[in-house]
């Protein structure tokens, strides 16, 4: 069981908050990935402080930081987009912010926005809709494939060394 928490402690996926950290299902399931060690931040299309006095139906974020509290995620790991594409996957600033990174995978409700992460060549970032019912067996599979590349890359790594 160490060796599995050691190849969760390398993941690092990205979770929206509206509609997806804010349910409670993802809260649980966040909280276990938590657990394995796994790096969670969220990354939301809501306003950062210096910008929220703009989303005048809810100019707060404390919501959002409660949920964090609840589930174990510090603030400094929330990326607030300020609403930057939020309408057009052309321009969408989640698909913009994971170009690039060695993030796994992205939880969010929007399909739009997830569509938007196959316009970039450099996103990896495997998409996963949790509106869909299979969401978490999503993931799975997701965790299942990363796992097993990264037992194999050790294995080759280890055949490598013998051979020297």
């Amino acid at each position: 069981m160490d060796e599995l928490k050691d190849v969760y402690e390398t993941i690092t996926i990205t979770v929206d908050f509206d509609n997806t950290l804010s349910r409670l299902d993802v809260q649980e399931y966040v909280k276990e990935l938590i657990n394995l060690g796994v790096d969670v931040h969220v990354l939301t299309m809501r306003y950062d402080e210096l910008h929220k006095h703009k989303w005048t139906a809810d100019p707060t974020n404390d919501d959002l930081y409660a949920v964090l509290y609840n589930v174990g995620i510090p603030r400094h790991k929330v990326r607030f987009c300020n609403m930057e594409g939020w309408d057009t996957k052309e321009d969408n600033a989640k698909a913009k912010y994971l170009r690039g990174t060695n993030v796994l995978l992205h939880i969010d409700d929007s399909a739009e926005e997830l569509m938007s992460f196959e316009l970039y060549d450099d996103n990896k970032v495997v998409p996963i809709q949790v509106e869909d019912t299979n969401w978490k067996y999503n993931c799975g599979t997701v965790f299942a494939n990363y796992v097993n590349e990264y037992n194999r890359r050790l294995w080759e790594e280890d055949q490598q060394t013998q051979n020297n």
